[in-house]
């Protein structure tokens, strides 16, 4: 079986660059979110990317993206977005690269958001808001979990990666990797410090990661 990879969201330094490049997990996201605090302009974001290593794939995370907001991910040179809220069908037809459409656990009608469109290469599953730096319930209700498990199991038969967000940490990434088994786990504010991301959260994440591939 493939093993989890990583993706750590929400760069917005160059010393967060500095740790991604150093831990090296398989993705890096990147905020295209005026509300968001991680929310990148486009100078910032091409200075970010510039320094990123080539091995690392970028994806640019957006909200109900706009087809203007496309011209500008096109021109700095992004091949994968994440997209929460609405996926129009203009947008799915203008994006010539691969989407990561979310969806949130919790909303009644989470099966029925869900795009089967070739150009939609993953679910990423999050919790009920996302951003909220909280799980969906997973560790703290066995009703919760088992609910989940049948829900991602029916994701799973549709052949697209699955993406596992919502509250992960160093702590609890393990425990979803065990549980689950995505294909990565997506992480933001769980590896938050004082002023960007935390070197030892980062590490321990990843390899609390890929010591749970190991089981």
């Amino acid at each position: 079986m493939k093993q989890t990879e990583v993706k750590i969201c929400g760069i917005t330094t160059l010393e967060d660059i500095n740790l991604i490049n150093q831990y090296r997990p398989e993705y890096a996201g990147f905020v295209f979110f005026e509300k968001s605090k991680r929310n990148l302009s486009d100078e910032k974001a091409k200075e970010l990317l510039s320094c990123l290593d080539s091995a690392i794939m970028p994806v640019a995370v957006c909200v109900s993206p706009t087809l203007s907001l496309l011209e500008r991910l096109k021109s700095l040179g992004f091949s994968v977005i994440q997209v929460h809220g609405t996926l129009s069908s203009e947008v799915l037809q203008a994006w010539d690269g691969d989407i990561w459409q979310a969806v949130n656990l919790g909303a009644d009608d989470a099966s029925m958001q869900l795009c089967e469109d070739k150009k939609i290469k993953a679910y990423v599953v999050d919790a009920a808001k996302y951003g909220s730096g909280r799980t969906s319930g997973w560790d703290e209700e066995i009703a919760k979990r088992d609910a989940i498990q049948q829900y991602l199991n029916s994701l799973k038969k549709t052949q697209k990666l699955l993406v596992f967000a919502g509250g992960l940490n160093p702590e609890n990434v393990g425990q979803a990797i065990s549980m689950f088994a995505p294909n990565v786990v997506d992480v933001s504010s769980g590896v938050e410090g004082d002023c960007g991301k935390s070197a030892v959260k980062v590490q321990r994440f990843i390899e609390n990661s890929k010591e749970a591939n190991l089981k």
